[in-house]
């Protein structure tokens, strides 16, 4: 299988979110072939709070895990309790 690899993963999601936002942005209809400027901008702001809150999750997430092996490992020369 495909081993893990940050940068793979990184690339990957910042092209989908790219391509996302696109589509989202722009989408192409016959109903509304111009969209309104102010419906770009309510969903490119959309966009970027749930980027920052995705992002946010994953940064807590990692840190307690961190925080939680570190907390876990035992200290060189300490006799455990």
């Amino acid at each position: 299988m495909f081993p893990w690899n940050r940068a793979r993963w990184a690339v990957l999601w910042g092209l989908s979110l790219l391509l996302f936002a696109h589509v989202i942005l722009y989408p192409v209809s016959s109903f509304e072939p111009n969209p309104s400027t102010t419906g770009l901008w309510t969903i490119a702001v959309t966009v970027v709070i749930y980027s920052a809150l995705a992002l946010g999750f994953w940064g807590f997430f990692h840190r307690r895990e961190t925080r939680r092996r570190r907390r876990s490992r035992p200290v060189a020369g300490v006799a455990p309790a």
